[in-house]
């Protein structure tokens, strides 16, 4: 994509709020290396210059692809849009295109405690943000 495509689409994407990302980083912190907070969640999710350098904790690409899925569902994008916005979060944490396409969706088919809470917590959150229409 080239670089006027790619400004019009960063104001394009729909802000994620910090209420939101406060909500989501509980969440969030169980799949990063490292000490992040809601604002480093916001620029990533917002496509916005990072301070944080994201890296995953070893085997739980599958749970941030499921996390970055079922955000992408409550976004109103075009598909190419909502590729590039998916593409471009991938990037930033080192998870290849490919990789999310096979896995986004291990953690609702692969059954163990773990896994169960983590889709749970997510439900919970997207729940809430339905019952207080709260857009992400």
């Amino acid at each position: 994509m080239d670089d006027l495509m790619d400004i019009r689409f960063r104001k394009a994407v729909p802000l994620v709020n910090s209420y939101n990302c406060m909500l989501l980083s509980g969440v969030c912190d169980q799949l990063i290396d490292g000490e992040m907070d809601e604002i480093e969640l916001s620029c990533l999710l917002n496509l916005r210059n990072l301070t944080f350098k994201w890296q995953l904790i070893k085997g739980e690409a599958y749970r941030f692809c499921y996390m970055l899925h079922m955000i992408a569902q409550t976004q109103d994008f075009s598909k190419e849009r909502r590729d590039y916005w998916i593409g471009h979060i991938l990037a930033v944490v080192g998870i290849k295109k490919s990789y999310y396409s096979s896995h986004y969706k291990d953690p609702v088919n692969t059954t163990n405690e773990r896994n169960t809470r983590f889709v749970r917590d997510l439900d919970d959150i997207f729940s809430h943000w339905q019952k207080k229409k709260i857009s992400l």
